[in-house]
C-alpha cells in the first residue's frame, strides 16, 4: 500500500526519527534534508490524489502552511512536525502510587465537539514483568453531555440537508462516543518514556452502520 502513495505523502506515515537531550526534551530532526525536499511535493502530490485539476490558489494555500516547517532547521522542525512526544514527556512529572487508580475531572474540547464536554480521567501506574513502569489513562465522557452534543451536531447536519434536499440525519446518526486513551512505559531509573500510545477513537452510529474513525500515535525511544 505505501508504495501506491506518493513520495511526498509518505513521511506522514512513516517513522520519524528526532534526536533527544539527556531531559528528554527534543533536539533535532534525524534526516531532515530528505524529509523537507519530500515536503516540498506535498501540494502537487494531493492534488494528483484527489484526481482533480491543479488549483493554484489551493498550493498557495497550502504552500503558506508548509512554508514555516520547510523553512526550518533540523533543530527547529520537531516543533512543527512531531505530534505527541511534549506530551508525553510531561507525563514524567506526575505522582502515582503502584497500584493505585487516581481520577480527576477536566474538560475536552476538539473533533467534532462544538463545547467544552466534562470528563472524568482515570490513571493507574502498574509495573511490568520486565521491570518498566506502565501508566495507563483513559478518558470517560459524561454520557448526558455527549448526549447533547450528538443532538446538536444532528441539529447541525439536519439544517445542511434541508438546504441540499439531502436525507433528514436525524433518521440516521443515533449517537456519537469518544474514546481517549493514553499508555506509556518508563525507564524506571531516568523517568523518561520508553514507548507511548496516545489514541483518540471516535464511534458514530446511525441506524444503519457504526462508523469507526480515530487518530492513534505511536511513540518509541531508540537508544543512542
Amino acid at each position: 500500500m505505501l508504495e501506491a502513495m506518493p513520495a511526498a505523502l509518505r513521511p506522514y506515515l512513516m517513522p520519524m526519527t528526532v534526536e533527544l537531550d539527556a531531559s528528554g526534551e527534543m533536539v533535532r530532526m534525524r534526516d531532515w534534508e530528505a524529509m523537507r525536499s519530500q515536503l516540498r511535493q506535498l501540494p502537487e502530490a494531493a492534488a494528483a490524489m484527489s484526481r482533480e485539476p491543479l488549483d493554484e490558489a489551493g498550493i498557495a494555500a497550502l504552500m503558506s502552511l508548509l512554508d514555516s516547517i520547510i523553512n526550518a532547521s533540523a533543530e527547529d522542525a520537531p516543533a512543527g512536525i512531531i505530534r505527541g512526544w511534549p506530551s508525553v514527556l510531561g507525563y514524567g512529572g506526575a505522582e502515582f502510587d503502584l497500584g493505585e487508580t487516581l481520577e480527576a475531572e477536566t474538560q475536552v474540547t476538539g473533533g467534532l465537539l462544538s463545547a467544552p464536554i466534562p470528563a472524568v480521567v482515570q490513571g493507574s501506574l502498574t509495573r511490568t514483568p520486565a521491570g518498566t513502569l506502565r501508566l495507563f489513562q483513559t478518558t470517560l465522557y459524561d454520557p448526558a453531555e455527549m448526549r447533547a452534543a450528538t443532538l446538536a451536531i444532528v441539529e447541525s447536519l439536519r439544517t445542511q440537508a434541508a438546504n441540499s434536499g439531502r436525507t433528514n440525519p436525524r433518521d440516521e446518526l443515533q449517537s456519537i462516543s469518544i474514546t481517549d486513551d493514553v499508555e506509556i512505559e518508563f525507564d524506571p531509573l531516568t523517568g523518561l518514556p520508553l514507548t507511548a500510545r496516545l489514541a483518540r477513537i471516535t464511534t458514530m452510529v446511525p441506524t444503519t452502520e457504526s462508523q469507526v474513525g480515530g487518530d492513534i500515535t505511536t511513540i518509541r525511544r531508540i537508544e543512542p
